[in-house]
């Protein structure tokens, strides 16, 4: 079977080409935004290599205080907090700051440490896990054997010579600690430190403010609890077994990235060891757009970030204060002289992930005496660049993916518009042939025949051959009419010709019989024709009614018994009473010509039976006979004109011509019934059958 693909679908199929539009118009933004990502990159790197001169020439800033050089195992940094801290031994204000957490100690003493600087004091919170937890008795003296008996946190304070000071903290109750300063054999009360302590699940907090000048040169931090059940002696752990440097801002280098001109980019200090020392934020993006009208829709941007924002991109945490030792920039810089990486910045909290921001980040390091001492980085975000190129790219996509999806949509109403005449042609031609195979044509209700186009002119060539056909049905119906009036005049000539030729005794008897014999036939034959005539003309005319068939039929071979009376006409009736819409004189017709069929093929003596059979579907009426068997080939074609198993019988001096089952065929197709001829299973004669459907029953 030949696949069908609908002329809508086809043009549809072909409107697709128009997605060369779009396609275009994405390589060209994908130039442009090569071209713009391209120029932003050379002016980043740039910038970072002019402000990596500007600070190597002034080497002496980068031994100020908490600008660490030492490795990263013996450095922690402190966070720049927003404000001063409340120091209560909670940690809500802890939770959210993003200071970086530090955790020592081992599975029977775990502790966190998170560090935090403003307004020249540095902030500490202790988170310790300790059970039970055993707190400081004043009544004991302080001697060594004591201090063990309860917990405490000790810190190390280093001066520049190496040496230091020890802090004890501990408290004999949850609140105020009790901060004490060793100087000598004697500790003395320091209120340089001040603090917290307070219960938690799993053990204390601790949060302690302490004066930023006093861990300028370093510190350690141990924490200590006493024995108990469990345990049989004091347990030490400590934050680094050598003394940590304080990482932190520096308010020096923050003077040196103050630069208007640069405002449109955040700029960056780090460490050679990867500590944010100085930053200054670039200005907003809102700032810079300068209006809302510049803001683009999300679709665009989401399109924009898929398609055109190609490349590698690793991700940066949202916090600028975290280590940058995860930075590809900064080891490439100092091999190449300048490096840049572009980022995107992993979703924070209530962080849309269609919005993560995209930025760019060259580094460019300060180099003195062939000695990295740090590393300018300079970031800019592609919020700008978006909006430059997505404007182009909204204007470009709406435009262009809306002309094809309007061509597109104007092309498949145009084929579906088409489709709907090509369909209507084909059901208007299909429907002017009916059932009976003859030609209903309506010139009127013709569609398309009025259309200036190809349709139109193929509508009109389809009416016009069929026109043709049905004049040319029309010629051949009434052509044996025509020849029965024509022959007729001729056939009586020949036989006036032969009854003179007769009486005058000069012909041979022989030849004048052999004559006579074929002006039979051809007269005979001029009947049948006629007769056939007659019946599809008198079909137009016939007037339908109800009859009851068992009464009917039955009357019907109570006749056929007297015309044929050396045979047996058996008549089976219907189980139940059964009416349908006949024409009367024309049902005799066709129930005439299926007895003389049976009665012609049936040997004398032996049964004809006529079944009327009824069900919920249909009315069957049939005709059985004893005799010989149909060809398999024929069984159908019997009901043709011109088409008989029968040969000329010249004892009978008739021409059997097949048109007896054609007018039963004609007759049928009027009551919208259908005819069948088959052996019987007994294979012993034949059935002819006459099948009414159930809307013909009244």
């Amino acid at each position: 079977m030949m696949f069908r693909f609908p002329l809508r679908y086809q043009l549809l199929l072909v409107s697709l080409c128009l997605l060369v539009l779009p396609l275009g118009a994405w390589q060209y933004l994908k130039a442009v935004d090569y071209a713009l990502r391209t120029s932003q990159e050379q002016t980043l790197k740039e910038t970072a290599l002019q402000l990596a001169r500007r600070l190597s020439s002034n080497p002496d800033i980068f031994s100020q205080p908490y600008i660490v050089q030492s490795p990263r195992s013996n450095s922690v940094y402190a966070h720049p907090l927003s404000s001063s801290v409340l120091v209560d031994g909670y940690g809500d204000e802890w939770r959210h700051s993003g200071a970086q957490i530090y955790s020592f100690g081992d599975a029977q003493l775990p502790a966190q440490l998170q560090l935090g600087v403003a307004n020249d004091v540095i902030y500490l919170f202790l988170q310790v896990q300790d059970q039970p937890r055993q707190y400081f008795n004043p009544l004991q003296s302080a001697t060594q054997g004591a201090l063990h008996e309860h917990d405490y946190v000790e810190i190390k304070i280093y001066s520049s010579h190496g040496e230091f000071d020890i802090y004890r903290i501990r408290t004999s109750a949850p609140g105020t600690v009790l901060v004490q300063w060793q100087l000598g054999d004697e500790w003395v009360t320091d209120n340089r430190m001040r603090g917290i302590w307070r219960e938690s699940a799993k053990g204390y907090q601790l949060e302690l403010a302490i004066e930023k000048d006093l861990l300028v040169h370093g510190f350690s931090l141990s924490v200590a609890s006493a024995p108990d059940a469990q345990h049989n002696q004091a347990r030490y752990v400590t934050l680094s077994s050598q003394p940590v440097e304080l990482a932190m801002l520096s308010s020096a280098l923050q003077q040196q990235l103050s630069d208007d001109q640069l405002s449109s980019v955040t700029l960056k200090l780090v460490s050679s060891h990867y500590w944010l020392l100085a930053i200054r934020q670039a200005d907003s993006p809102s700032h810079l757009l300068g209006n809302d009208e510049q803001e683009v829709y999300w679709l665009v941007e989401w399109l924009y970030r898929q398609f055109l924002l190609s490349g590698q991109f690793f991700v940066r945490d949202s916090n600028p204060y975290l280590s940058y030792e995860s930075y590809p920039e900064l080891p490439l810089a100092a091999q190449q002289g300048v490096a840049l990486q572009w980022y995107r910045k992993s979703d924070g909290p209530g962080y849309r992930r269609l919005y993560r921001e995209t930025l760019a980040s060259a580094a460019a390091p300060i180099i003195y005496n062939d000695q990295v001492l740090a590393y300018v980085v300079v970031e800019k975000a592609t919020d700008q660049l978006i909006a430059l190129t997505t404007s182009a790219f909204g204007v470009l996509f709406f435009y262009t993916v809306g002309a094809s999806l309007l061509v597109a949509l104007i092309l498949l109403l145009y084929a579906s518009w088409l489709s709907m005449r090509v369909s209507r042609l084909s059901r208007t031609v299909i429907n002017a042939v009916n059932e009976q195979g003859k030609i209903t044509l309506d010139a009127q209700r013709w569609p398309d025949s009025r259309h200036a186009d190809e349709l139109g002119d193929l509508s009109r060539s389809y009416q016009q051959l069929l026109q043709r056909v049905h004049d040319y049905n029309d010629y051949l119906r009434t052509l044996s009419s025509k020849l029965s009036h024509e022959l007729r005049t001729p056939i009586a000539v020949i036989k006036s010709s032969l009854e003179n030729l007769e009486e005058t005794g000069q012909a041979d008897h022989t030849y004048c019989q052999r004559a006579y014999e074929g002006l039979h036939r051809l007269n005979h034959i001029l009947n049948a024709m006629s007769a056939a005539t007659r019946l599809e003309n008198s079909l137009q005319d016939a007037e339908l009614e109800a009859v009851s068939m068992n009464d009917f039929v039955d009357d019907l071979i109570h006749v056929y018994s007297d015309v044929y009376p050396i045979h047996q006409l058996i008549f089976c009736r219907a189980d139940n009473e059964v009416k349908c819409l006949l024409s009367r004189e024309l049902f005799v017709q066709m129930l005439d010509k299926l007895v003389d069929n049976a009665v012609s093929f049936s040997m004398p003596k032996t049964p004809i039976i006529v079944r009327l059979e009824a069900d919920d579907a249909s009315v069957v009426l049939s005709v059985e006979n004893q005799g010989v068997l149909l060809p398999d080939h024929m069984q159908q074609s019997l009901f043709e004109p011109m088409i008989s198993v029968r040969q000329y019988s010249q004892s009978e001096g008739e021409a059997h011509l097949g048109m007896g089952l054609y007018m039963v065929r004609m007759i049928a197709q009027l009551h919208h019934a259908s005819v069948f001829a088959d052996n019987l299973e007994t294979g012993n004669g034949v059935v002819f059958s006459v099948q009414f459907p159930l809307h013909s029953l009244a």
